[in-house]
C-alpha cells in the first residue's frame, strides 16, 4: 500500500462571472491545481490529510 501526504490549499479568486474557489493540491509525488465547483462548499485556507 502507498501512503501519501497531501494538503489542499484553497482561494477564493474575484473573476468578473463572480466569486470561486481554486486549490492547489500538493502531495509527495507533485502538486496539481484543482478547478471544481465543489471547492465553493469550503472556506478558503489549508487542509491537511494523511491516506
Amino acid at each position: 500500500m502507498i501512503t501519501l501526504s497531501r494538503q489542499l490549499s484553497i482561494k477564493t479568486i474575484h473573476g468578473r462571472n463572480g466569486d470561486f474557489n481554486v486549490g492547489r493540491l500538493a502531495t509527495n509525488i507533485g502538486d496539481f491545481v484543482v478547478k471544481n465547483t465543489e471547492l465553493d462548499q469550503y472556506d478558503k485556507g489549508k487542509y491537511e490529510r494523511n491516506i
